[in-house]
């Protein structure tokens, strides 16, 4: 009989899920309660690989513990049940357990989630102390800065969320002054209208990823840079980074992952390292997205979702070292405008694809689209992911092919 292989939503990179277990003759199962969502989230070229799923469920709300459990009853047994969408981890986790197959420690995640939360376990258990104050609403924003005496420069973000929206550094009274003007609450499926102001953290930003198979059995697949713009908003990545930052962000990603006793699962780690530590930005419990699990194969010669889908499977056992031979360097990197408007230009999608080590072209906009909310991941036009037989190699490469699409691109 086959394996059965369950998902709820997916992300970019739980596409490639359903490809692997397609190769692997496992019946996979894609429960989803958006089609639009999809279209919204990835390129058109990627679309096709949902129609790789065995079977797609369409449910009214794919965050109901309850109707998920009603829709699983049709099968004899299910063998697992993973996510690789951050809006639905944590009811992913209790799903799992319901159906008694393997799942993460649910209040884990609902601590990764909660970014008020867990500053307060972090600092409870002495890991790390960062100031953050939540704010109910933001028309009482600047009662709450004078109330807990909070100094500029401040991060603010919605107390959950993902994608970068709603995320800002203020440096000033200005700057604060444009946040909420701008501010709008956001319709998106996973972001709250509650708010957090934390300390502004100088130093690196790097990820950390992680396949854990028990408590403190953490294997650190590595760690990877992050290209920001507007302070906040991810652009590229290059994997993998060997350095002394790289091993103080691998031994705060365990001291955190321990102190919120998460015990199974991947988990894509945001920290800001300078030369003498690491301190957390926040802790995402699923396989790192747009593009990340790709790039970690290349680099790796492995499947990172087929390890999840394996590890859930209970056919892939713990090894501190599996992740130890690289086989050489990877890296994405997006094209993004300087300004909102119609794309009038972009260049044909064969020339990009045969410059150097490219081996992934995804155009996110096509021409006479509108691009706006240049402050968040929906702002990438095209995204690029390059090899190299380095770290440094592959992000040369990613970036000489967008600084092509750049010259020969025309948003007005």
């Amino acid at each position: 009989m086959k394996k059965v292989v369950v998902f709820i939503e997916t992300n970019f990179t739980g596409l490639d899920a359903l490809t692997y277990c397609k190769e692997k003759g496992y019946h996979s199962v894609l429960i989803t309660d958006s089609y639009e969502r999809f279209l919204s989230w990835f390129p058109a070229s990627s679309l096709s690989k949902i129609d790789q799923a065995s079977e797609i469920i369409n449910v009214n709300n794919s965050n109901d513990l309850e109707e998920l459990i009603s829709v699983l009853k049709k099968f004899e047994k299910v063998d697992a049940i993973l996510t690789f969408a951050e809006i639905r981890t944590l009811v992913t986790a209790k799903l799992a357990k319901e159906m008694n197959v393997k799942h993460s420690n649910s209040q884990a995640i609902e601590i990764a989630q909660n970014k008020s939360l867990i500053r307060k376990i972090l600092a409870e258990n002495k890991v790390e102390e960062v100031s953050s104050v939540t704010i109910k609403d933001i028309n009482f924003i600047d009662d709450e800065i004078e109330k807990n005496n909070l100094k500029y420069p401040f991060f603010i973000k919605p107390l959950h969320g993902h994608s970068s929206i709603g995320a800002s550094v203020c440096r000033n009274d200005n700057d604060l002054l444009n946040y909420k003007k701008k501010y709008i609450k956001s319709n998106q499926d996973g972001i709250s209208d509650e708010l957090v102001i934390e300390d502004y953290l100088e130093g690196q930003l790097v990820s950390v990823e992680t396949l854990t198979f028990a408590k403190d059995q953490h294997a650190i697949i590595g760690v990877a840079d992050r290209d920001i713009i507007h302070d906040c908003v991810e652009i590229g990545s290059s994997f993998t980074l060997d350095d002394r930052i790289a091993t103080l962000a691998k031994e705060k990603a365990k001291k955190i992952l321990n102190c919120i006793d998460y015990d199974y699962g991947s988990s894509h780690i945001e920290l800001i390292v300078n030369d003498e530590e690491a301190r957390l930005v926040e802790v995402n419990t699923r396989v790192g997205g747009s593009g990340h699990s790709i790039m970690m194969d290349l680099a790796t010669g492995r499947s990172i979702v087929g390890d999840c889908i394996e590890c859930s499977l209970g056919n892939l056992k713990f090894d501190e070292n599996l992740y130890s031979n690289k086989k050489m360097g990877a890296s994405w990197q997006c094209f993004v405008p300087n300004k909102e408007g119609i794309i009038k230009k972009l260049p044909n999608i064969e020339i990009l694809q045969k410059m150097k080590d490219i081996t992934n072209v995804w155009f996110h906009y096509q021409e006479n689209e509108k691009v706006e909310d240049l402050k968040s991941n929906f702002s990438w036009v095209v995204q690029v992911m390059a090899q190299g037989e380095n770290r440094e190699a592959a992000k040369f490469n990613a970036l000489t092919c967008i600084n092509y699409i750049r010259e020969n691109s025309l948003v007005e």
